[in-house]
């Protein structure tokens, strides 16, 4: 791990409402400091804000005040193109609900997001993936559609992680998994990411998960609007 950040977040306030700062904000959080190459568990009860700090870190959302910088880049400077290029380089997300393309093969949900990040199309990383998570290289070729959920969410996984990231964000992406599935979808995100020099944002409620990590945050401890 190195000494450089890979999230640094300053003074930040988020209301649903921009213009109306009268409301209580949603997120107040004066400082946030995440290296690169750290995993980091995050954790908080629903309706906390986890998802809007996320949304806020990948660029879909913007702050109401203060500054987030993602690899030495305030993105929140960057022109909607130029946010959307950076996002699809620099971050691999897993979505809670997977967000593939249902009448599309696997193979080319995973092209797709290997498309839009820029990467060099390489199969043999694509089937070492599936190998690492228990898919057989044959499910490449059927539809999203016909793939259970659990297969569904290590497809996704395979996408966020394809291109090798700086940054991934995953948003409760075990919810689907049994219990042997889940520690293997966890043991390779890790490893990825101490591979790659990567860092890990992984949200979730199962707080037993917390011990893989780096370092656990509770949104609570951050965020002074609640």
């Amino acid at each position: 791990m190195t000494n450089t950040l890979s999230i640094n977040i300053e003074q930040l306030r988020f209301h649903w409402n921009n213009k109306n700062t009268s409301h209580p904000a949603v997120l107040d959080i004066p400082q946030w400091h995440v290296q690169q190459g750290e995993s980091i568990f995050l954790h908080g009860p629903s309706g906390s804000g986890k998802s809007t700090l996320l949304n806020l870190i990948g660029g879909i959302l913007s702050p109401t005040e203060g500054k987030v910088t993602l690899l030495d880049t305030d993105i929140h400077r960057l022109s909607s193109t130029q946010r959307d290029r950076f996002r699809a380089k620099n971050i691999g997300v897993i979505f809670q609900q997977f967000n593939l393309v249902p009448y599309l093969s696997v193979l080319d949900n995973i092209r797709l997001g290997q498309q839009f990040s820029g990467a060099k199309y390489d199969l043999s990383r694509i089937q070492d993936l599936c190998h690492s998570l228990n898919l057989t290289i044959d499910l490449l070729h059927q539809k999203a559609s016909q793939l259970s959920t659990g297969q569904q969410q290590r497809v996704a996984m395979i996408r966020a992680l394809y291109h090798r990231p700086p940054l991934i964000i995953a948003d409760e992406p075990t919810s689907a998994l049994d219990t042997d599935t889940r520690d293997e979808f966890i043991q390779l995100l890790l490893r990825e990411g101490q591979q790659n020099n990567c860092t890990v944002l992984f949200v979730s409620h199962d707080k037993p998960l917390a011990t893989h990590f780096d370092r656990s945050v509770a949104l609570g401890e951050i965020n002074h609007a609640v």
